[in-house]
Order: structure tokens, then sequence, then C-alpha cells
């Protein structure tokens, strides 16, 4: 939760890439029961959404969609969302899921066998001076062939196992309570990126709570920061999905999607095979 009463000094070197990621709490019946990251995305039309995964979304397993996340009792209906605007303030706002027909609001790329861990989730509700992750990175990022043409190539071609990155989140277990913004947590790229995969691997101790976080990764060009100070030359390269375990060993190993397999604002409406009851 963030501090009542806070407010950021724009004054101060503050990453755009914080002020875009947003803290998510799921809701079922006004109640959370889950929590998790996204990220605002600005298309070329000025739309403006929210990246986060399926499972943050549904509350269900991407890979065995009939099951539920450990601890929770259904499928979310509602998101409330917090985050920091260029006025530096803290908004919250609530986002629906589903439409009065029972359909799903966010939009997915469907995956090979299985359900893509990546959702975009067009805004409805009004989000005075909210920033979005691209607003100061127009034209760099590539979405697959779904996306609008644009300028310049997408940053994964240049990625390279062993590149360091960051994971921009709001973890279950810490709390920036100085301030309220994201924990930037660092890592490296652990898993060959340039393959057919949608994902590719990082390693990174993360916990519960950075699911739909932007990771960011330098790859040598300069980006703006929101305010004028050093430039931090990060890009955004993926979605956060989740860390793999086995049994009791925990090999601090984490699941990234790429920004070419998550979806557009052009992309088909999303679904959850086993949607919750939504009052109409």
């Amino acid at each position: 939760m963030i501090p009542a009463g806070t407010e950021i000094d724009l004054k101060l070197a503050v990453e755009i890439q914080s002020l875009a990621t947003v803290k998510i709490s799921a809701l079922r019946n006004n109640v959370t029961i889950s929590t998790g990251t996204g990220f605002f995305i600005r298309s070329e039309s000025g739309l403006l959404g929210i990246y986060t995964c399926w499972h943050v979304v549904t509350c269900r397993n991407p890979n065995a969609p009939q099951k539920l996340l450990n601890g929770v009792p259904d499928s979310p209906d509602e998101l409330e969302v917090v985050y920091f605007g260029h006025d530096g303030l803290p908004h919250t706002f609530r986002q629906r899921l589903y439409n009065g027909k029972g359909n799903a609001i966010w939009l997915q790329r469907q995956a090979v066998d299985e359900f893509a861990d990546a959702a975009l989730l067009p805004i409805e509700t009004a989000t005075p001076n909210a920033v979005a992750i691209n607003d100061r990175l127009a034209n760099e990022i590539s979405f697959g062939n779904d996306a609008p043409k644009l300028e310049k190539p997408s940053p994964e071609h240049l990625l390279r196992v062993s590149a360091d990155i960051f994971v921009v989140g709001y973890p279950d277990i810490v709390e920036s309570r100085s301030s309220g913004l994201p924990i930037w947590k660092k890592g490296s790229i652990a898993s060959e990126p340039q393959t057919r995969m949608p994902t590719f691997l990082i390693d990174a101790t993360t916990n519960s709570g950075f699911s739909g976080s932007p990771v960011l990764c330098d790859v040598g060009r300069s980006r703006n920061m929101f305010t004028i100070s050093k430039k931090l030359p990060l890009d955004l390269i993926g979605i956060y999905s989740s860390h793999i375990t086995h049994d009791r060993y925990d090999p601090s190993i984490g699941v990234v999607w790429k920004m070419s397999a998550a979806p557009w604002f052009d992309c088909p409406r999303g679904e959850n095979p086993f949607p919750p009851i939504v009052n109409t």
C-alpha cells in the first residue's frame, strides 16, 4: 500500500519506467484475492492500456487453466490499479475485467498449445496524468506482425545471454515505504534469447507480486528519463511472468515473455475458460 499523503518530487531524478509501473490488486466481489504488477503502454493513436500477465487477470495457471493459483478462491472480476502520475501524486482507479455479457475485456495473443501469459487491458476509466512506458520511446518497440508499422527495429535482435536486466515491480514482501514507487530488481538473461520461443529465462531472485512487471535491458541506445538528469539507456524487452521452482529447490530462474509475443491493441479479446459469474 502506498503511504497516505505520499507525493513524489519530480524535480528529482525519477525514471519514466517507475512512473509507468502500476500496482495491481485483483478483486472478487470487492475483496482483494491476489496482487501483481502491470505497466502503462500507449498506442500510436493515443489509446492507453496496461500490460500484465494472463494469470494476474484470471488467477489461473496458464498451462492448466482449470487450476486456480494457490490460495485463490476464484477468478477476479475487477482490478484496482494504483499509479503515480506526472503530477507526482498517487492515483487509484478500478477497471472491470468482463463486459455485461461476461466476455473478457483484456486482449491476448495465443501461443502454441498454451495460453500466452501476457495480457493487454485497454483502460476504460479516466487516468489523469498517467505516464506510459513508451511515452518517451515512440517507434522504438516492436510488438510482432500484428502491430502498426514502426520505424525502428525491436531491440530483441540485439539481446545476448548474460546481459544485465531489471525487473520493475511491486513484490508482496517488500514495500518501498519511503516513496511508494516500485522496486527495481537486477538480474541477467539466463537463456539464449535468439530463438523462436516466445519466452526467455532470467537469473533473478524475485517474489510473488512481480508478475506482470516490465523487464528492461540496456541494448546500447540512449533513453529519456521523465525529468532532466543523467539518462538510463534501458529498453523494454519483456513481461515478467513467473519464477521456476522444483520441489523445495529454487534456482532463482524466472520466465519472461518477449514483447514480440505480447498482444497489441488490434489483437482479439482474451479468454478465461472458467470465468467468474459477473453480475450485470
